[in-house]
């Protein structure tokens, strides 16, 4: 990207999500802000509302797994701790 774009060749494209040639005037819009999602955005991400749910449960599981996971851990450490007096 870097080369395409310095070296004016014409191969340069703004890539949604990912780089973007922007404008001092739209860099002042602003206030000089240089964070990237401003400028560059975040890519299309197209789920079917199906996918989507499905991606949520599974997720929503996994948390709720790993919130158990912790839960034992933390009562292990408590027994180790409590075993060191």
């Amino acid at each position: 990207m870097y080369r395409a774009y310095k070296t004016g060749d014409g191969n340069y494209k703004d890539l949604k999500g990912f780089c973007k040639v922007t404008t001092l005037e739209e860099v002042s819009k602003h206030d000089y802000k240089l964070t990237p999602g401003i400028y560059v955005g975040a890519r299309d991400v197209e789920y079917g509302e199906f996918q989507f749910e499905e991606k949520i449960e599974e997720l929503r599981i996994k948390l709720l797994e790993q919130f158990e996971e912790s839960n034992r851990l933390q009562e292990r450490i408590k027994e180790d701790l409590e075993g060191l007096y």
